[in-house]
């Protein structure tokens, strides 16, 4: 009796059986988990919507980093991985883009899968147009844009190429501290998200280019917006004791802060009651705060490039006056196309309201003394 014990504990006892099984099956398990996470990352580098794989390809690719990789376990393993990463094939049709794992047939002969592709969380347009952003912006350091534009080609197939390295963004001159513009932007968002109103420094420019408050005390204003125009971020905000929107220029903004009093409604705006942000936009070119008119102009029919330039398709033509000329209307910043107008004098000329006219002459008449005088 003790002898057969003995034997027993030598061969691992009468459970050693069981056990060798279940650790088999462990192991099982464990390589499929393992040819899983691998065939996903064979396919998220190799494959996007414009490199499909046959399944012949995919698996020589396997077998480069699994030599135990058979055709069956392949087929095995992309089912599996397609039944986890994507809702029912049933539901296709509906929900196309939450489909990760695709592919375009079935061979005939062998039962193949053809076109087996990845599909990114975005697509190589979407990448494009990403990384010429980053490319573009001014606001960025080569540092911080160089690792932004590396994260962001990990989001594409390894057959992804970014052509556009050679496009470059103009720095405007400025000073600008993008740090403390993140921060006025974050405080901004938080007060506009909360409803409360917003205090800051408002500053200037000196003749030495630092900056410094234009004015003593801190604004306090009720903010309801931020745009950007160019490469500048805007404040669309009103003061307590008015319903008029007042524009500040971010980068221009320190020490910004989130007040506890709650901010003024904007069903109380006059100017933001019944529009968005972007219809505000359009009605204030260049920033210009004033009241919106209506105007009506006569182009030289050579100016509508510079013309659709600042206004988009915002405008109403009127009538034909002769074959190089028309009439338009647009409803925007007095202002901003008096400016507008006398940059563009050759081409284009103001016919209504007076006062827009009127505000031409004085500026000219301004002009014409000024340079009359001997320098």
């Amino acid at each position: 009796m003790a002898l057969g014990c003995f034997h027993c504990l030598r061969a691992g006892g009468p459970d050693s059986g069981v056990k060798e099984e279940k650790r088999g099956e462990t192991m099982q398990q464990t390589n499929s988990i393992i040819r899983a996470f691998t065939l996903l990352e064979i396919l998220k580098k190799e494959s996007d919507e414009t490199h499909k794989l046959s399944q012949k390809q995919l698996l020589a690719l396997m077998q480069k980093r699994d030599g135990s990789c058979t055709e069956k376990t392949l087929r095995t393993d992309l089912r599996n991985l397609m039944g986890i990463l994507n809702p029912p094939s049933s539901e296709y049709e509906d929900r196309k883009e939450d489909f990760r794992i695709i592919y375009d047939g079935i061979e005939e002969e062998r039962g193949r899968m053809t076109g087996i592709r990845y599909i990114h969380e975005f697509s190589n347009d979407d990448l494009e147009l990403l990384l010429e952003l980053v490319q573009t912006c001014t606001e960025i350091g080569d540092e911080e844009r160089g690792k932004i534009i590396g994260n962001l080609k990990k989001l594409g197939s390894g057959n992804y190429t970014y052509n556009m390295e050679s496009i470059k963004g103009i720095p405007e001159y400025s000073t600008m501290n993008t740090v403390c513009l993140r921060r006025t932007l974050r405080a901004a968002g938080a007060a506009i998200r909360q409803n409360r109103r917003l205090s800051f420094v408002f500053n200037k420019y000196d003749r030495n280019d630092r900056l410094v408050p234009a004015r003593d005390d801190r604004y306090e204003v009720n903010p309801y917006y931020v745009v950007k125009y160019g490469v500048r971020y805007y404040l669309l905000a009103s003061h307590e004791e008015s319903e008029k929107i007042y524009i500040y220029r971010m980068d221009l903004m320190t020490d910004a802060e989130l007040m506890e009093e709650e901010r003024t409604s904007v069903r109380r705006i006059r100017e933001l009651r019944h529009s968005d942000a972007m219809e505000y936009m359009e009605r204030h070119l260049h920033m210009y705060y004033d009241e919106p008119r209506t105007v009506v102009m006569r182009l030289h029919r050579s100016v509508y490039t510079r013309f659709h330039d600042s206004f988009g398709g915002n405008y109403t033509l009127v009538r034909a006056v002769d074959e190089e000329h028309d009439e338009v209307k647009v409803f925007c910043s007095e202002n901003a196309i008096v400016n507008w107008a006398i940059q563009n004098s050759e081409d284009v000329e103001i016919l209504r309201p007076e006062s827009a006219r009127k505000k031409i002459q004085e500026k000219a008449e301004a002009l014409l003394r000024k340079y009359s005088k001997k320098s």
